[in-house]
């Protein structure tokens, strides 16, 4: 990361004011890359995948929306370089403020940053210390060996219907109102019933089963960020190509020893 200025001031201690400006070269580079990637990702129609101009992008994705993948992509490693260079260390994730960004320009930030203070020990020989015991409940117990389960899940094909919490793999096209169906489709796997998503095609995967074909419209809030799809109408066609039953393991003294390296439960 090329940075052109990092200016480092203590305004209190332990408390640093970093002054940090990006060179417009790395700039230029990341909004390219960015410009790439979505180039290949997006699906606008009249255009294959790679070959949409910067313009386009632009109008479809939202500048403000470009912005802030660029500075999602820049600011952090920025930060890091500067910190590095200046040697601090934060006891706590520095936050960035009065960023200034503009194309062919330097991206100019401040960034405060506490470190840790330096610790002179007192007399500490002789001190006695309290055992405190801390007691665990059955529930507790009940608690971390459900998590335990949780994150030894396998997921096996099924030709049942999907249930919540199962991966459904699916093949789908986002369409604009009036846009005829496309040859290229979208491939992803989500997991069904999730709750969250734009649009919310996790929820429609419920009882759907390998082979499904399935459609649906949705109406972006009038107040979604994106100004270019607030308050529009799409339809999405998806088909099922796989379901992945969630199983989770009974925790047996095997599991437990084979998956976490531990004697028993």
């Amino acid at each position: 990361m090329q940075l052109t200025k990092v200016q480092a001031d203590e305004k209190e201690p332990n408390v640093w004011e970093l002054v940090v400006e990006v060179a417009p070269e790395e700039v230029k580079r990341a909004t390219e890359r960015l410009f790439r990637q979505l180039s290949r990702t997006l699906r606008v129609p009249g255009f294959r995948p790679g070959h949409i101009p910067p313009g386009i992008i632009k109008r479809w994705v939202g500048e403000e929306q470009i912005r802030r993948q660029i500075l999602e992509d820049l600011l952090p490693d920025a930060l890091a370089e500067a910190m590095e260079q200046k040697a601090l260390q934060p006891v706590v994730v520095p936050e960035w403020r009065d960023v200034e960004f503009a194309e062919n320009a330097p991206l100019r930030f401040v960034a405060e940053v506490i470190t840790k203070p330096e610790v002179q020990l007192g007399e500490y020989k002789g001190l006695k210390l309290k055992r405190v015991k801390v007691a665990v409940t059955e529930e507790m117990l009940q608690q971390a060996l459900e998590e335990v389960r949780q994150d030894l899940a396998r997921y096996e094909p099924t030709e049942e219907p999907a249930q919540p919490h199962d991966r459904v793999r699916v093949r789908y096209q986002v369409l604009s109102e009036g846009e005829e169906p496309r040859e290229e489709w979208q491939s992803g796997t989500f997991t069904a019933g999730a709750e969250g998503w734009v649009p919310p095609l996790p929820e429609q995967l419920v009882g759907r089963k390998k082979g499904d074909e399935g459609e649906f419209t949705y109406t972006y809030p009038a107040d979604y960020p994106n100004a270019e799809l607030a308050g529009k109408t799409v339809r999405v066609r998806f088909v099922v190509e796989a379901v992945l039953r969630r199983h989770l393991p009974e925790l047996t003294d095997e599991v437990v020893r084979q998956e976490l390296g531990m004697g028993s439960v």
